[in-house]
């Protein structure tokens, strides 16, 4: 049920929000924490619930494999006439008009790029990257706790959580660095689904800085009674209908924004 919300934010996120009254508005991403024990299923769970997402990506992505490399030959033809009308400009034999042309048209093209719903290792520059290409919306889906190794600098001394912190809101996100062009992001989206082992937890409570910025707070957490012991063996599947329609729920929900990509 808790892996369920998530999913429904991933579909959800950056097309509607909760409005409390009139100057209270909530966006409907969410991050979501599951903790329970190791061979408690939590792969099994998760590879399930997000099954209707790869499907999705795949279904959306063919459909528009054509429109997408018409986009790419668009902005590579683009890109040649951009480089035509400098080395004219360099030489003194381009136009003001030409300069004013192609610069509007390089400013107002947009790339279509395939969707990419959720990802799972990733470091926090990357993610970064991922929300600006993907409409200020980007999922992390993952059975392991490896996200909190991330944020507390396994890959960087210098360890910046502000990504997380203003993606669950919906701040601003700016970024500046040397050597890279500034990235601005109005208003992203971020959803989390992590299922972890009670010891990850514990470690990510310990971590002052995740609890003094506020991250922890941030997280729903859910702690599933233990089945360890109890299981039983014949019991019943899903049956088909009930996926068919789950996955039905979640393609009409990313169809709501997806079905015209431009």
């Amino acid at each position: 049920a808790s892996s369920a919300l998530a999913i429904l934010a991933v579909c959800c996120q950056g097309k509607y929000k909760i409005s409390g009254k009139s100057d209270w508005i909530e966006p409907l991403n969410l991050y979501t924490l599951i903790v329970a024990e190791p061979s408690e299923r939590k792969s099994a769970v998760i590879s399930s619930m997000v099954r209707p997402l790869n499907e999705y990506e795949e279904f959306y992505n063919t459909s528009n494999a054509a429109l997408f490399q018409e986009n790419k030959i668009a902005r590579n033809i683009l890109k040649g006439q951009e480089r035509i009308i400098e080395d004219r400009a360099i030489k003194g034999k381009a136009t003001k008009e030409e300069i004013q042309d192609i610069a509007k048209r390089v400013s107002e093209f947009k790339e279509i790029n395939p969707i990419k719903l959720y990802v799972d290792d990733i470091t926090t520059e990357k993610l970064i990257k991922v929300l600006k290409d993907n409409n200020s919306k980007a999922a992390i889906i993952s059975s392991e706790g490896g996200l909190f190794d991330i944020m507390s600098g396994m890959y960087s001394k210098t360890v910046n959580i502000d990504v997380f912190l203003k993606s669950y809101s919906g701040d601003t996100l700016r970024v500046d660095r040397i050597g890279r062009d500034s990235e601005a992001i109005n208003n992203p989206a971020l959803t989390i689904l992590l299922t972890v082992q009670p010891t990850v937890v514990r470690n990510v409570m310990q971590n002052a800085m995740f609890k003094g910025r506020g991250l922890t707070a941030r997280f729903l957490y859910s702690c599933p009674t233990s089945s360890i012991g109890s299981r039983i063996y014949r019991s019943k599947c899903v049956s088909e209908e009930s996926y068919e329609n789950y996955k039905k729920a979640i393609f009409s929900l990313l169809q709501d924004e997806q079905e015209n990509p431009v």
